[in-house]
């Protein structure tokens, strides 16, 4: 009989309620199932649904979910409340994140503490939570000693769980951010697995990793060999399912919560592009999340958006018949300013016009009427593709190693697509795996029905639902 543990590090609907459907799952695969509620005993958690940070408030504000969970769940699976450290050790960890002071985002990035990526895993936090790539971290000077110190707390007393309670295996959210993160490395410090869960492909599934879902190489990996056995099954079957995700998509009727598809206007090309014999377009893509994944994204080609856009710009002067449109994702308007400030800063050639992210344009006529496009990872590129496109990719993404989309990782590789452009035999048949397994993937929930993105019933019961307390918060200005 295995020892599961599963760590809940916030409260997060409807992550909260994975976590308790995983902790079922495996109470009734006959495991041992350890469930530890620890966010309330951590100096710093993400600021998901609290405009406050605060672990008094958050406590406060949030308790009548693991009260309301415990009541429900199996009686076979144990469960702990906070992390079983003692005074000293806390003022330990304590002092070490007051200590640590940072100038630059690379400075507290590089930060290493007991040989563990700390700074990394405090930089994504961050980045994340004020949506901004170029975060000043002198600014927020206090969150980065509470995220430090929470790293501490939660490596620690993971570490000490996973020892005392003889664990085989662990699970977490994500994996990604700073207090998930530290109970992976201490995972890994034990010689432990550690799985990491997330959002399926719609609200009624959730989805499982045997490493992060960041690791690109990882998720490809299962896409193609998903595709390769829906085909085996029902080839026209898995054609159709593949096609509806980007004609959805295109349609403005994807399912997906975080897509950004009903945002787009009806307009096309913009006027100044009139005259020139060939378009080119490129898409921006989101910085924020990816900035300190770390090693498990693996990243290639330009480092960073930034830089790839630049790279561009400086091959689109040579060419006065092509014209270049940069259009910025919508999703931008829910950014840090500082995010938007590159670029507006960017210089622009005769030939090249910046597309904001306010504006009406369509992308997906946008890509009809261009000769060829760019992108840094955004799903666009791929969209390209499906579309019989030429499309070019200036950094990594979920789909480089499908063959659809053709990689221009340096300035040489930029020249050649702009001279000669070519998409690949077969683009479309090649971009069907992705369209697949978005579609897909995921398992069923047993226990929990989703109402909406971030709500819905675990055994009928609503862990989140309104209290007395919840709603003063709200009143104060603390609460959503």
């Amino acid at each position: 009989m295995s020892k599961v543990g599963v760590f809940v590090h916030t409260y997060k609907s409807p992550h909260f309620e994975t976590a308790l459907e995983i902790a079922e799952r495996h109470c009734e695969f006959g495991h041992e199932v350890f469930l530890y509620f620890v966010a309330d005993d951590l100096p710093y958690v993400e600021p998901y649904h609290l405009r406050s940070s605060s672990p008094l408030v958050r406590a406060l504000a949030q308790c009548p979910a693991v009260t309301r969970a415990r009541k429900i769940l199996s009686k076979k699976i144990k469960t702990r409340v906070g992390f079983d450290l003692s005074r000293r050790r806390r003022a330990e960890y304590f002092s070490e994140g007051k200590l640590r002071k940072f100038d630059k985002l690379s400075e507290l990035q590089s930060y290493r503490w007991n040989g563990q990526d700390t700074g990394m895993a405090v930089a994504s936090s961050l980045i994340s939570a004020h949506r901004n790539s170029q975060l000043d971290v002198k600014q927020v000077s206090d969150e980065v000693s509470r995220a430090i110190t929470s790293f501490i707390v939660s490596f620690e007393g993971s570490h000490d769980f996973i020892k005392k309670d003889r664990l085989d295996c662990v699970f977490v959210f994500n994996g990604r951010l700073v207090n998930e993160r530290a109970t992976r490395r201490a995972c890994g410090i034990a010689g432990v697995s550690c799985f990491t869960h997330e959002y399926g492909c719609d609200k009624t599934k959730y989805s499982v990793f045997d490493t992060v879902p960041h690791n690109r190489m990882e998720v490809q990996a299962v896409m193609i060999k998903k595709w390769a056995m829906a085909c085996r099954q029902n080839k026209c079957e898995a054609e159709g399912i593949a096609s509806n995700f980007f004609l959805s998509r295109q349609c403005g009727s994807y399912k997906e919560s975080s897509a950004f598809t009903h945002t787009h206007g009806d307009e096309g090309k913009p006027s100044e592009s009139l005259g020139y014999q060939r378009i080119v377009t490129y898409f921006s893509s989101s910085d924020d999340e990816f900035v300190s994944i770390g090693d498990e994204f693996c990243q290639e080609g330009y480092r960073t958006q930034q830089l790839a856009v630049r790279a561009l710009l400086s091959a689109i002067g040579k060419y006065s018949n092509t014209f270049l449109i940069i259009r910025i994702h919508p999703h931008l308007l829910h950014k840090h300013p500082d995010e938007e400030r590159f670029w507006n800063s960017l210089e622009l050639t005769k030939n090249a016009i910046i597309v904001p992210a306010g504006s009406k344009a369509n992308s997906y006529k946008l890509i009809d009427e261009s000769d060829l496009v760019f992108t840094y990872g955004s799903t666009t590129g791929i969209e390209a593709a499906f579309c019989g496109k030429p499309s070019y990719l200036l950094g990594s993404s979920f789909y480089d190693q499908l063959g659809c989309c053709t990689k221009a990782f340096d300035a040489e590789a930029i020249d050649n697509a702009l001279q000669s452009p070519i998409a690949p035999e077969e683009c479309k048949a090649l971009s069907l795996p992705y369209g697949y397994y978005y579609s897909t993937f995921g398992f069923e929930f047993k226990n929990f029905v989703a109402s909406g993105i971030h709500a819905g019933r675990f055994k009928g019961v609503d862990l989140f639902g309104k209290t007395i307390l919840r709603s003063a918060l709200r009143r104060l200005g603390l609460g959503k």
